[in-house]
């Protein structure tokens, strides 16, 4: 009776470790991609239109599902990927809003510039030096609008 009581805690104590050592690769992996996302994890893609394209490593990350909602939620304050993020997150949580809407040029100071709006948040891309550029009023907003939505 003892040798089958020793067996059994030793099976379970296995499979709770193993269990663990899952998650944490799943949470390694998971953050792993999220420190890959960048401005570069998306792509604009104008023909007749212009079609809002997510990246290889933003797929992975929108196909975790839910579950990785916290970890995106962190990456948000990074204005590198704030937007990238922002769309995974409306892919996963408001799928029926992942839209851009239509693409306004304008002129500010002597720069020609492309504004587009997604779910809310606003950014824009220079014409003259081709970056991409986050107000960080904008930023805020979107932080606290996916705080108050995944709480």
């Amino acid at each position: 009776m003892k040798t089958n009581l020793i067996i059994y805690c030793l099976i379970s104590l296995s499979l709770i470790t193993s269990c663990k050592s899952i998650a944490q690769k799943g949470n390694l992996d998971t953050e792993k991609l999220i420190s890959n996302l960048s401005w570069d994890s998306f792509i604009l893609d104008v023909t007749y239109g212009t079609q809002l394209k997510l990246g290889e490593t933003a797929i992975k990350l929108e196909s975790k599902g839910k579950t990785v909602s916290q970890s995106l939620f962190k990456a948000l304050s990074d204005t590198n990927k704030t937007v990238v993020v922002h769309m995974i997150l409306t892919k996963i949580w408001e799928p029926e809003v992942f839209f851009l809407t239509t693409p306004i040029c304008s002129s500010a100071n002597d720069d020609d510039y492309n504004l587009y709006i997604l779910n809310n948040l606003l950014w824009h891309k220079s014409d003259s030096d081709s970056l991409w550029l986050l107000d960080e009023k904008n930023k805020e907003i979107i932080i606290n609008y996916w705080k108050a939505r995944l709480n």
